[in-house]
């Protein structure tokens, strides 16, 4: 009976083999380091997008129309031009992404090590993986994973990496970027940080937006965030953040996309890594701030 019993999961992956696979199996048999450390290009990108280096993305910011009115709106109530450009350059310092693939193979190296001691299996959509890489290659791609655990993006991004999709810049809120070590190399992974709240600071708002929106209209860098804002602790869907999507959904209404995919994405944890936060928060210990630890 026990053989049986523990035959039957085997058999229910093998029988849908076409279109699912488990992302762990190859990685219990062969070196994490050679993988990780393997020749990689991205196959999928979109075609009309062009690499810009992080200074060439905050110049355009910098010198974009909607920057300068906000400038400009700003000096009319009394504030010096030099001063408002050195806060823009700031904001861009802490807000902008550094991805390097370099920092990306790290992840791809310690993941798998982590993921095999406490999942048993990483079951993939290897149809739903295809169907993504072409519509990649046609048009910029939103992807809106579900958001249960912290482990949601570091998955994303090594799903991407796995398959040689191009790899998404994601949105991040500013406790990540205090993580010491951990918050640059999220960075350097293809973060970027911006405030849980700034709808009324003028400047920060026109900033973040043409950032946003130069990545989704120029580089072609497939753009994650997560639309409930926040994990859900109940495993039900949160009510979406509508403000970053707003953003995008501009860039497409004015006509400056000549289309936009946005992709759902579901994750599912038979337990999350926080379940035991999540019990004492229910009973109304408080969340404990971000950290390496």
């Amino acid at each position: 009976m026990e053989s049986m019993t523990a035959s039957i999961p085997d058999m229910k992956i093998q029988s849908t083999s076409l279109k699912y696979v488990d992302l762990l199996a190859e990685r219990r048999e062969n070196s994490d380091l050679r993988w990780a450390l393997r020749e990689w290009e991205s196959k999928g990108d979109y075609k009309y997008g062009v690499k810009m280096k992080r200074e060439e993305i905050f110049n355009r910011v910098l010198h974009s129309d909607r920057v300068k009115h906000a400038i400009d709106q700003i000096v009319a109530a009394g504030e010096e031009r030099e001063i408002l450009e050195a806060e823009v350059s700031l904001i861009l310092e802490q807000m902008g992404h550094a991805q390097e693939l370099s920092a990306i193979r790290k992840f791809a190296f310690v993941l798998p090590k982590i993921m095999k001691k406490i999942y048993g299996k990483v079951i993939i959509n290897q149809e739903g993986i295809e169907k993504l890489r072409n519509v990649m290659v046609e048009t910029p791609v939103i992807l809106l994973p579900t958001h249960r655990s912290y482990a949601d993006f570091l998955l994303v991004s090594y799903i991407a990496f796995h398959f040689n999709l191009p790899l998404p810049v994601i949105a991040a809120g500013m406790d990540f970027m205090k993580m010491v070590v951990v918050g640059e190399l999220l960075r350097e992974s293809g973060a970027f940080y911006i405030r849980r709240s700034f709808m009324d600071n003028t400047l920060y708002w026109a900033v973040f937006q043409e950032y946003v929106q130069t990545l989704v209209e120029c580089t072609g860098s497939p753009l994650e965030f997560f639309l409930e804002g926040t994990r859900s602790r109940s495993g039900k869907s949160l009510p979406p953040k509508l403000g970053l999507l707003g953003c995008i959904m501009e860039s497409w209404l004015r006509g400056r996309l000549p289309d936009l995919a946005i992709v759902p994405i579901s994750i599912s944890y038979d337990r999350t890594l926080e379940e035991n936060l999540y019990a004492y928060e229910l009973l109304g210990v408080p969340k404990p701030p971000e950290s390496t630890s």
